[in-house]
């Protein structure tokens, strides 16, 4: 039977008859594109099939079944060798029942071809002579003479031997001019150099001027406004006036705009390459007011309330991590008190203290949640689950979808470690609800799978509830 015959007999390919060459996503987009060529190649548009072959078999070497269909395009423009080579490669990178008949039959094509190819040998000395003389070119312009018998003898014997194809041509330059080149280039080169070096040393120059100078606009506001917190706690005029700044810069904001949106880095985990940026809800359970607080009358409660908040202001200059988990402790604090209760320390609503703690703690936690999972990463590298599990807890209460979804999987990741599936398997839930398509998603998938747990629906995935504290293990 003939390739061609072969060919017509292939059905397209399944991803659970794929061998793995590539992640999950980019695997079904190729073989997408198998399918499509195997198509073009049957509608008689090789050349259209050709194109995407060549590009499959460039970007996944391992992709066997794109390896042979291309090896039948180069078989078909003649080029046997190339074609050999990919057939052997696609074999050892993995071929159906139907590939191998198929591999067969194109090499048998192939040595058949070859056969067919191969040159004659011919017997130069018993081949009868054609009767024209041989001329060599003599040194006296115009003039000929027959070549003797010897010569005609040698051209005859080494006439099927490779000639010398390259053309010298000699340099007709003095030995001054050369000089002169050599010199004209170095001056060339030394000339730029120089230029380089120059350039380089003035960009030094400029950026050192600039760090050594006078302090920028953000900085001084960042040192006013520092001075000014320390002094709020004992002049309520300076805390009235910094209230009314913090209304000016970031004026309240409306019940449905009360979830920030924040904009994520672009990170990397074991996972792969996670998305630049999402929507990122607040976190689904934090400590309970009175955990944090205390029990208090309403209005001692808001006026405890307005402190904590003015001295986690003062903290965050040197502390990241506790002002933000302080702010957020403070957010939930002012969220369950009455918006009519007033206190005479406090210089402000409790809906406009609720919505500067809120903008307060938006400056705070993506640089803390960063801090926190470096810690966890840390910890989740020496294996320590228990203490990466504690970190990156507190940076999910913080920013639950924070480094694309890096920190959610982590927790699952390290709950799955310590043996406790139940508590792991909301954190996976969560990132394939949000991250869906994505090679996170994948991931978190075949954790769930290696848990026993099946694939969850749109309807049923909800977020994990944490809190600051670290679970038992």
């Amino acid at each position: 039977m003939s390739w061609q015959a072969h060919l017509k007999k292939l059905s397209p390919l399944t991803f659970e008859e794929a061998e793995i060459f590539a992640p999950p996503r980019e695997m079904e987009a190729a073989i997408a594109s198998y399918n499509r060529a195997l198509a073009n190649l049957r509608a008689d548009s090789a050349d259209i099939a050709q194109i995407a072959l060549r590009k499959l078999v460039i970007q996944y070497p391992l992709f066997g079944p794109a390896g042979l269909l291309y090896a039948a395009c180069l078989f078909d423009l003649k080029r046997l060798d190339a074609a050999t080579e990919l057939i052997n490669r696609s074999r050892l990178a993995g071929l159906r029942q139907v590939d191998i008949q198929l591999a067969d039959a194109l090499l048998a094509a192939i040595q058949n071809e070859q056969e067919s190819l191969a040159p004659t040998h011919v017997n130069f000395l018993n081949r009868p002579a054609s009767g024209a003389p041989i001329l060599e070119k003599t040194r006296k312009t115009g003039k000929a003479k027959m070549a003797s018998r010897k010569e005609v003898l040698d051209v005859v014997r080494h006439g099927d031997r490779a000639q010398q194809e390259e053309t010298f041509v000699a340099d007709e330059a003095t030995p001054g001019q050369r000089l002169r080149r050599i010199v004209l280039i170095a001056g060339i080169s030394l000339g730029v150099i120089l230029v380089s070096l120059l350039g380089l040393f003035v960009y030094r120059l400029i950026l050192d001027r600039t760090s050594t100078g006078t302090p920028d606009t953000d900085e001084r506001l960042s040192y006013l406004l520092d001075r000014l917190g320390a002094l709020s706690a004992e002049d309520s005029r300076v805390a009235e006036l910094l209230e009314d700044y913090a209304l000016y810069v970031a004026p309240p904001l409306s019940e449905a705009e009360t979830t920030p949106v924040q904009s994520l880095p672009v990170a990397e985990t074991t996972a792969g390459s996670m998305p630049a940026t999402t929507t990122q809800p607040a976190p689904t359970s934090t400590p309970e007011p009175s955990q944090t607080i205390g029990t208090t009358s309403p209005t001692d409660l808001l006026t405890q309330i307005y402190s904590e908040y003015q001295a986690a202001l003062i903290l965050g200059k040197t502390d990241v991590v506790a002002a933000a988990e302080n702010l957020l402790k403070m957010s939930v604090a002012s969220a369950s008190l009455d918006p009519a209760l007033q206190s005479p320390a406090v210089p402000m609503s409790v809906d406009d203290l609720h919505t500067s703690i809120r903008t307060s703690l938006d400056q705070y936690r993506i640089k803390a949640a960063e801090m926190l999972r470096i810690e966890g990463n840390q910890a989740y590298e020496n294996k320590d689950h228990q203490t990466s599990l504690d970190f990156y807890l507190r940076a999910y209460a913080l920013e639950p979808l924070y480094y694309g979804g890096g920190v959610a999987y982590y927790c699952g990741r390290n709950y799955q470690a310590l043996g406790q599936y139940d508590q792991a398997r909301p954190y996976y839930e969560l990132v394939i609800k949000h991250f869906p398509g994505r090679e996170i998603a994948g991931y978190a998938q075949i954790r769930l799978s290696e848990m026993g747990f099946p694939a969850p629906s749109s309807e049923t995935t909800a977020a994990p509830t944490t809190t600051s504290q670290s679970p038992a293990t």
